[in-house]
């Protein structure tokens, strides 16, 4: 997609355009100067395209990953580490998935204390001390289970942040009918409320469990971000 023209502090400049190639999770943004009937051009102005630049990462502001080579797993490395937060990983669903991510990443053992997959009920509460009770009458698809394994493992991991993950990857619907591609995610910080958030994915089994993954990278970023402010 090209937008022909951008919006810099009140002024069209249709001579400045952005590019966007999408690979999820990842939208790569390019800035470029073109002329008025052409898309080569030899002697751009970099200062129209440095503004360009500039307004582009003002609106898309918690959003842009980094600049250069960057993906999603490397930009939550980077935001964990500036903030000084290690983290921790509670997955049923994606059974490790999520914290293999992040652990591709060189560095990783800077800011990765490990992660619990807990894909059966009963690990789920002897591992990370999810109350039966709330297993038995809501399910580990679940607000209150996702509020639990985040805050299980944090408590056992020593980390200062943690993510929790569980849902029906599919093909079908879970067996509280919610449906396939149904995930609850669960932050946890020391000192700090946990927050649930619940997601509906698309696609197939591994698509959803990937892209579940790395949602769960993209709120331990965010959360970051957030503290290093």
């Amino acid at each position: 997609m090209l937008l022909a023209c951008l919006d810099l502090e009140g002024e069209l400049v249709p001579r400045a355009l952005s590019e966007f190639a999408r690979d999820f999770p990842e939208v790569e943004v390019r800035v470029r100067q073109a002329g008025d009937e052409t898309l080569l051009l030899f002697d751009a102005d970099p200062e129209l395209v440095d503004r360009a630049r500039a307004r582009l990462l003002a609106l898309l502001g918690p959003a842009v990953l980094g600049e250069g080579e960057a993906t999603l797993a490397l930009a939550t490395l980077r935001a964990l580490r500036e903030a000084g937060l290690r983290v921790a990983f509670a997955e049923s669903l994606t059974a490790g998935l999520a914290s293999a991510l992040l652990a591709d990443v060189p560095g990783a053992s800077e800011v990765l204390c490990g992660g619990m997959v807990t894909y059966s009920n009963e690990l789920k509460a002897r591992w990370l001390g999810v109350p039966r009770e709330v297993l038995e009458s809501v399910g580990p698809v679940s607000e209150p289970a996702a509020r639990a394994m985040a805050e299980g493992v944090l408590a056992r991991s020593g980390a200062d942040l943690a993510v929790s993950l569980t849902g029906w990857a599919g093909p079908d619907a879970g067996e509280d009918g919610q449906p396939a591609g149904t995930v609850y995610f669960g932050l946890a910080r020391v000192g700090a409320p946990t927050l649930v958030e619940r997601r509906r994915f698309t696609g197939g089994r591994d698509e959803v469990r990937r892209k579940a993954a790395l949602h769960a990278l993209d709120l331990l970023r965010r959360r970051a971000l957030g503290a290093g402010r």
